[in-house]
């Protein structure tokens, strides 16, 4: 025989022979009126039965603490099982009973609460998914898990009407104000909003809406020296609750600030100059917000322009000229700095841009586009 046949000689051999003694063992409790106790081996829903294991909550608010109740039943004829040491996921602060027996047919109720603080800091809405665990052991020495499941979504207890404060363009100097209500939806709403961070340019502050108990409202004003330019960022702000603070969230504000005293063309460009020969160029400057202002200076970059009409007087208004002698042909790129003293002395600056080609002769003179003016 080769050796490839012995081993599996030996394989059938060895099968027969536990066959042999599980029969011979099997006929010896049968002989003595006696069976095996089948019961051992049933499934934990047949035995100790929960009669709401896994409980979807649906939708919970944020703010919200959770108490649930789970029954169990121990459906076994004779088995006696023991819990010990209940205890909870991440959420679940509380299980009550945490150990406890129950005999044949008695019943028992487990007491869930759930502290939302784990959600505290989620963004909504969240899926929501505890359990409560602890082991069973049953006198037959069989030993199982225990899992009573919560589920459902976290939402926010409150919510924003809108996400963003658009304030258009805004006048340095200028502060105007606008506001988003936060409606509280859940009974255990927050005790108040405190803003944890905003923009340089603009103060925010959350306070109770006086006819609305149920709302709070969160603000936002300009600073009245709000740098110049384009601005878009975020007011974060965060809900309060005698348990502690939630996660932060926040609103976008955006604004275009523009400065009070502005030269009206802010850019002039021009066609085609003479060398030579002299034009002249009418602007403005004034105060967007109607101060009078006096004019101090006006310092071109160039020495080929020359700036007329500067007055003493305080206005809101002054009219100006530009005059321009270009001396030579080729492209002329310059500029005026107005230097003008606001009231209560405040020193401010207003600019204008030139851009022209001088030619030899022969061209048109002093023909005025304008481009951006700022506003």
């Amino acid at each position: 025989m080769s050796s490839k046949g012995a081993r599996e000689f030996l394989k059938l051999l060895s099968v027969g022979l536990g066959i042999l003694v599980f029969g011979m063992g099997l006929g010896a409790f049968i002989a003595r009126g006696q069976a095996p106790d089948w019961n051992a081996f049933r499934d934990v829903a047949n035995t100790l039965r929960c009669l709401d294991p896994d409980q979807d909550l649906g939708q919970i608010w944020q703010t919200d603490a959770l108490v649930t109740q789970f029954h169990l039943v121990n459906d076994h004829a004779r088995y006696t099982f023991e819990v010990k040491d209940m205890r909870g996921t991440w959420g679940c602060t509380k299980v009550e009973p945490a150990s406890f027996k129950l005999a044949p047919g008695e019943k028992c109720t487990v007491t869930v609460t759930t502290d939302m603080e784990a959600y505290r800091w989620r963004d909504v809405p969240a899926p929501f998914a505890e359990s409560a665990f602890g082991v069973a052991k049953g006198t037959g020495g069989e030993e199982f898990l225990l899992r009573l499941i919560l589920r459902g979504t976290v939402r926010a207890s409150y919510e924003l009407p809108a996400l963003i404060l658009p304030f258009g363009r805004v006048t340095q100097g200028d502060t105007p104000e606008d506001s988003v209500e936060i409606a509280c939806l859940s009974d255990s709403q927050p005790s108040g909003f405190e803003v944890v961070s905003a923009p340089k340019w603009v103060s925010a502050d959350a306070r109770p809406v006086a006819d609305k108990p149920r709302a709070f409202g969160l603000s936002a004003v300009v600073k009245p020296d709000a740098p110049q330019g384009y601005h878009r960022e975020r007011i974060r702000f965060r809900a309060l609750t005698p348990s502690g603070p939630f996660v932060t969230r926040s609103v976008t504000v955006s604004a275009m600030v523009l400065d009070e005293f502005q030269a009206l063309p802010s850019n002039i460009l021009l066609a085609t100059m003479e060398a030579g020969k002299e034009c002249t160029v009418p602007f403005t400057v004034l105060s967007s917000r109607g101060r009078p202002f006096v004019v101090t200076s006006a310092e071109p970059t160039d020495c080929q322009l020359e700036v007329r009409n500067i007055g003493t007087a305080a206005a809101a208004r002054h009219n100006l000229v530009i005059a321009i002698e270009p001396r030579a042909s080729g492209l002329l790129h310059a500029g005026v700095c107005v230097r003008l003293k606001a009231p209560g002395g405040e020193e401010r600056t207003a600019e204008v841009k030139v851009d022209g080609w001088v030619t030899e002769g022969g061209g048109p003179h002093g023909d005025v586009g304008v481009g951006s003016s700022g506003l």
